[in-house]
């Protein structure tokens, strides 16, 4: 933890030219990008899972209504909410994966 928090502090500000030149600081610096392309890999994973589970709501709606076509309206609104719900865990894992490009 203490080595975390002493690369944390090697980060806040710009460091010198001299400090650039020690091997600490560059294992720090691709320590960091390291630790960020593992995180942008795990949500990579997510959303990659999301993927699969809109698809299987997909598959098991069109089940339901060709299993029960009188219930198509009400198996078709609750599929698309279900989506939705679905959706909106893919869209905070862009977000995320944007801001660990970007901003870290």
């Amino acid at each position: 933890m203490l080595n975390l928090l002493n690369h944390l502090v090697l980060f806040a500000e710009e460091a010198s030219d001299a400090v650039k030149e020690t091997t600490e600081y560059w294992v720090a610096y691709w320590g960091a990008q390291g630790q960020k392309f593992i995180g942008m890999g795990i949500m990579l994973l997510v959303m990659s899972l999301v993927s699969l589970g809109e698809g299987f709501v997909c598959a098991k709606g069109v089940e339901g209504v060709a299993k029960n076509p009188e219930a198509a309206s009400k198996i078709r609104s609750t599929m698309i909410i279900g989506t939705a719900l679905v959706e909106t865990c893919a869209i905070y894992t862009l977000v995320l994966a944007i801001l660990l490009i970007f901003v870290v």
